[in-house]
Order: structure tokens, then C-alpha cells, then sequence
């Protein structure tokens, strides 16, 4: 069967990858190329707002577990830490970091580094260095500035090479071993796959504190957001509790997304009393966007992420992406590139939707 086609953003080298899973925790990040040129970079206006993770007190306690290996307190508050440096190297002297996507990210890094060991995969030093010189390559800053970060954040050097480490050997072992021989436009598909069975041997779950936790993953409170609509209303996606919600980023110019709108439009006409379709266009401006719903007949909820601070903090890559959320809110499945036919669609929706 031929995987489906996909329209992708950015750049497949190690160093952007690595990039993306550190500073993908920050609230502002940098959009790829291909999104860059279609809106502002800077986000402006009413910012999308989400909530923020707590952290206990208690460095030894528990705060989420990979299989049955506990993740503590204090390991998170030194990833969170090398996460706060990547982000005062390299985004905007204001931006925020979001606690949620970080810790997100962090699990993840955790999970597949983990694996890499198991399979004794093993890391040049010199890698890890290489990877630091670049960084500060590219952020313009020299070996000084880094330490002078490093303070200012209370991290010392053996732990930011200990979490950059982790973090390089997640991304080599994923691109030099896992998807060594596959395609480009394959790629996410796999690495998505390949991830998902992973999970299921080592399931991440976090430790219940009373409330559910926002988050990427299955099982996760999907991060709340307000954008306006094509309508000119403000949508809220908390708002939507009650039905179970597709919530699909696309763009114009992505000929998958294209193709995939009409399929998503003949679900959403049947099945709209229990299943609302969120299509969020990602950096485009209004007309555009306008143009493209009135050719293709859509009638389901456009939203307009013309700031991309919604994509960012989904962290979606490569378009087009479908979260789909239970009644409550809760992601059950994500699927990356076009849902191919509606045979495919509904077995995702029986995740989400209640039993016939």
C-alpha cells in the first residue's frame, strides 16, 4: 500500500531535530521555513493562553513513570532547566516557557534515549560537543554567555551536557538507526508508528495529582486555546466538551489537506450531534483561507492560527495533523499526514466516539 502523501515543514538535519525536541517546550518557537513565509514569526495580538504544570516540592517524589521506571521531581527540574537555557539561546528575550509541551517533550527524549541504551546504541562524546558549538552557532552566542546562562538558571555544566546528551541521542538513535533507510516523505509516518508501539511497551503515565494534565499524548488533557473562526466568533476548544472533537491543522497550499477536507466533510455532515471537526489554517490570511472553504464547500469550524501559536504548541511539524479528542477533551489518537479513506477515519473515530 502506498503510505499517503504528505506535505512537510522544515528541515531533516540532526541539528533542527534536536532543536525541535528541546525548543519545541517554548511558547514562542521558531516556526520552520515553510510556515515563516506565510505569517509573522513574532506572535502578535491576544496570544492563545494555556495552563501551566505544577511541580511538587519534593525533589524524590514520583511525578510520572516510563514502564516502571519512576521519573522524580528533581530529574524533571533539571530537564526543565536545560530547557529554559535552549530557550534564552535561542528565542526572543520575552518568550515564556510552557511547562505542559516541556515536560511533554522531556518524557518523550526519556523514552527513546531509554530505548537506545537497551539497544546499545552508543554516543560519541564528541557529538554532544559538536551539537553545543552549533547551538551557540547559530544563537550567535559564545561558550561564556552559555555559562553565564547556566547560573542564571542554576544548572551547572555536567548537568546541561547530561540533559543535551539525552536529548542528541534520542534524535541520532531515531534518524541514524530507526529511520536510517527510510524515505523522506516517510519519515514522520514511521517515526510516529515506531513511536506509538513504543509507548505501548513502556507506557508514560503521569501521577494522578486530582486534575488531569494537559499534554501531546494519548491520554493527556488537550492544551485549551481560543482562536477566531472564519466566522468571526471566538473559539474556545474547552467549549467543545460534550462531542468528541477532530482537531485537524491544514493549510492551502498543502495538496494532502486538500484532499483529505472532503472526506472530513461527509464524517462531520452525519455525524455532527456527536463529533465536531476543528480544521485550525495555519498561518494564512483570511481571504486565502476564505477562497479555499467556499471552493471545497465546507461547512465545519475553520479557525485561524494566523500567529501559529496553536501549531507551535501542538508542536505539529508537518501538515496535515489530526488530534482526535474524547467528550472530555482527552487526546486519544493522533494521526500525522492525510487520513487516506474513510474506512481509516472511522476506526480512528471509535476511539473517541461512544459504542453503536
Amino acid at each position: 500500500m502506498r503510505p499517503p502523501k504528505r506535505a512537510w515543514l522544515g528541515k531533516q538535519t540532526v541539528f533542527v531535530l534536536i532543536t525541535l525536541l528541546i525548543a519545541a517546550a517554548i511558547a514562542y518557537t521558531f516556526p520552520p521555513p515553510s510556515i515563516r513565509r506565510a505569517a509573522p514569526a513574532r506572535a502578535t495580538g491576544a496570544p492563545a493562553t494555556f495552563s501551566q504544570a505544577s511541580e511538587p516540592e519534593n525533589e524524590d517524589v514520583a511525578i510520572a513513570y516510563i514502564g516502571e521506571t519512576p521519573v522524580t521531581a528533581g530529574e524533571w527540574k533539571q530537564g526543565r532547566a536545560a530547557a529554559e537555557v535552549m530557550m534564552r539561546l535561542l528565542a526572543p528575550p520575552d518568550s515564556t516557557l510552557d511547562e505542559n509541551v516541556a515536560l511533554d517533550g522531556y518524557l518523550e527524549d526519556r523514552l527513546i534515549a531509554e530505548e537506545a541504551t537497551r539497544a546499545g546504541f552508543v554516543l560519541e562524546e564528541k557529538t554532544v560537543l559538536a551539537e553545543e558549538r552549533r547551538i551557540l552557532s547559530v544563537a550567535g552566542r559564545t561558550p561564556e554567555d552559555l555559562q553565564a546562562i547556566l547560573a542564571a538558571v542554576g544548572l551547572n555544566d555536567q548537568a546541561w551536557k547530561e540533559e543535551l546528551r539525552r536529548s542528541v541521542l534520542a534524535t541520532v538513535y531515531l534518524e541514524d538507526v530507526i529511520l536510517a533507510d527510510t524515505p523522506p516523505r516517510e519519515k514522520e509516518q514511521k517515526r510516529s508508528e515506531w513511536l506509538a508501539a513504543l509507548r505501548d511497551r513502556y507506557p508514560i503515565k503521569t501521577v494522578e495529582t486530582g486534575v488531569l494534565r494537559e499534554g501531546l499524548r494519548p491520554g493527556s488533557l488537550a492544551p485549551d486555546f481560543t482562536l477566531t473562526g472564519l466566522d468571526g466568533e471566538q473559539h474556545r476548544l474547552s467549549e467543545y466538551r460534550g462531542k468528541a472533537v477532530i482537531l485537524n491543522f491544514w493549510a492551502s497550499w498543502c495538496l494532502p489537506c486538500r484532499e483529505e477536507m472532503p472526506l472530513f466533510e461527509q464524517v462531520y455532515n452525519r455525524q455532527q450531534d456527536e463529533l465536531t471537526i476543528l480544521g485550525v489554517d495555519v498561518g494564512e490570511d483570511r481571504a486565502t483561507v476564505q477562497a479555499f472553504i467556499d471552493e471545497l464547500g465546507i461547512t465545519f469550524p475553520i479557525l485561524l492560527d494566523q500567529d501559529q501559536a496553536v501549531t507551535q504548541t501542538y508542536r505539529v511539524y508537518g501538515i496535515p495533523t489530526s488530534f482526535f479528542l474524547d467528550k472530555n477533551g482527552v487526546i486519544r489518537d493522533m494521526v500525522i499526514g492525510r487520513v487516506p479513506d474513510e474506512e481509516a477515519l472511522q476506526a480512528r473515530l471509535k476511539g473517541i466516539l461512544p459504542a453503536q
